[in-house]
């Protein structure tokens, strides 16, 4: 096995030479590094590495109440409750997302031949599958994924079980104004707050949402977009929105907020994307498969909350 560039794998390298294992490896990092946007933003903050993640199939964790009850005395003599936590344990299914292609033997040795390169049609086209589907899986707009009774289910952001819900006022209803969707995100930090989410929160809008964004907050304060007001809610403090983008594959019109720095939101990365071949037919057929191990982990805390709000305009 030859590790031709850093998180990028290849196995079985023994049918390419070296230099047509680096174009094709170049075509998975380069489609990979454009598209991997909800991916990207989680794991740049809150990455779990998972050692050996292709041979591991489940992980196992635990939630756990909080433990005591303060009290005030004059002499501390007073005997505060003994409470001790409880703990409620979960094991979290650790699935491999991949695509497949192939080529022939005599595909390889007319590139050779001709001295052209191996084309990277389908390789790109793979990858891409691959991150549109990784993508899909942190946002939740994918069905939970589980592998039968006792497993726990992987869920993504906007299907989260324990998620506040909050109704917008979509922007094409009579009435709507940039303040009135300003006012609704509002409403959506205070319910987090609410059940003791704090910030600093990311949140994320659907492509629908950009022009109005980009928009002017209020016509008597031209060059103040709707986008930049926002941008300015709680300045650098903790409860200010520190990350703000618009999510390609977010259906419209949505908005999603989390809390980003309690490591209740984070990204298993048990393998980098590898692109693996092997042969069939006696070597005349190259089979090839682009793969990753990249999984969303969500935790709700011991009281059954969890630090997302999910605003849907209706």
């Amino acid at each position: 096995r030859e590790r031709v560039r850093q998180n990028i794998e290849i196995a079985n390298a023994a049918t390419l030479r070296k230099d047509e294992w680096e174009h094709l490896d170049a075509t998975v990092r380069g489609a990979a590094l454009d598209r991997l946007q909800i991916y990207k933003m989680i794991a740049g903050r809150n990455s779990y590495r998972l050692p050996g993640g292709l041979g591991t199939t489940e992980i196992q964790y635990q939630t756990m109440t909080e433990a005591g009850v303060a009290i005030t005395s004059m002499y501390g003599l007073e005997d505060a409750d003994d409470d001790a936590p409880t703990f409620d344990r979960i094991n979290m299914p650790v699935p491999i997302t991949y695509s497949g292609f192939s080529m022939s033997l005599r595909e390889i040795e007319t590139s050779r031949k001709n001295g052209t390169p191996l084309s990277t049609i389908m390789v790109r086209q793979c990858t891409r599958r691959v991150i549109e589907r990784v993508e899909d899986m942190y946002l939740g707009n994918l069905a939970a994924y589980t592998v039968g009774s006792g497993s726990g289910t992987v869920y993504g952001i906007r299907n989260y079980p324990d998620r506040i819900g909050k109704v917008l006022t979509l922007p094409t209803s009579d009435g709507w104004s940039p303040q009135l969707l300003f006012a609704e995100l509002l409403d959506m930090r205070a319910a987090l707050k609410a059940q003791q989410f704090h910030g600093p929160y990311a949140v994320l809008f659907s492509p629908g949402w950009t022009a109005y964004l980009d928009d002017d907050y209020s016509a008597a304060y031209p060059g103040l977009s709707l986008r930049e007001k926002i941008a300015k809610v709680g300045g650098t403090g903790r409860s200010g929105f520190t990350v703000m983008d618009d999510a390609d594959r977010l259906p419209d019109f949505e908005v999603l907020m989390m809390q980003m720095d309690e490591g209740m939101i984070q990204s298993i990365n048990g393998m980098d994307l590898r692109l693996v071949q092997w042969q069939e037919k006696g070597g005349w057929v190259s089979r090839f498969k682009v793969a990753c191990v990249y999984v969303p982990w969500i935790q709700s805390n011991a009281d059954g909350n969890a630090p997302i709000c999910h605003g849907v305009a209706a």
